[in-house]
């Protein structure tokens, strides 16, 4: 599995280098798609994710991933499927939930970036479903963990701890969603909505009919 990867990331970054006189004339599926490779792959540890995510963070801190980029949708699409269905090898805890933090990190940077406007509705759900799949995970593990005995656990009380900022970076994370998205509700044009809408259904029941 590795090799694979290994071959993949050194033929994209051959063309990097191909390009490096001006890296935004590059599509961003060919300069992210590394990255997206090593978050997406079971084998990776925590750090080698979290290291991942850091670097997709400050692209967009860079404005590398900007509404003018190249292949910019599809790279979105990419992204939002690939810290949705973010798996790493479990390794300590904390370096895990840092892990957790970076997926949220991103999934705001994209939604509430001037890109997010290119965002599909399938996109949106995906990262939104994500961000409150973590919100009610560590709601339940910071309940059940209240109910342990915590005299003289010094330890527990650590993990407590950690579990509830996670689940508040979680909550606020999905809080400037929501009002991103809410806000957004104001530029979309009710007919043309209403128009993708029926198309769709009707899409739907055209596959429904020929299976």
């Amino acid at each position: 599995m590795w090799k694979v990867c290994h071959v993949t990331c050194s033929h994209r970054w051959s063309i990097v280098r191909t390009y490096s006189s001006d890296i935004r004339s590059l599509p961003l599926t060919t300069l992210l798609g590394p990255f997206f490779s090593i978050i997406r792959s079971p084998l990776s540890t925590g750090p080698i994710t979290s290291a991942a995510l850091s670097a997709l963070h400050s692209f967009f801190q860079c404005n590398l991933i900007h509404p003018e980029a190249i292949s910019l949708g599809a790279c979105l699409s990419e992204l939002s499927s690939t810290v949705s269905r973010c798996k790493f090898e479990a390794s300590d805890s904390s370096g895990d939930e840092v892990t957790l933090l970076k997926i949220m990190t991103v999934i705001q940077d994209c939604m509430c970036n001037e890109v997010g406007d290119n965002l599909g509705d399938i996109e949106v759900c995906e990262m939104l479903e994500t961000v409150l799949t973590t919100c009610c995970q560590m709601r339940l593990s910071g309940g059940l963990s209240r109910h342990l005995p915590t005299v003289g656990h010094r330890v527990l009380t650590y993990n407590i701890t950690r579990k509830e900022i996670l689940r508040r970076s979680a909550e606020a994370t999905m809080h400037a969603l929501v009002k991103t998205a809410f806000v957004r509700l104001f530029a979309l044009d009710p007919a043309e909505e209403e128009q993708k809408l029926a198309d769709n259904e009707s899409s739907s029941q055209d596959l429904e009919g020929k299976m």
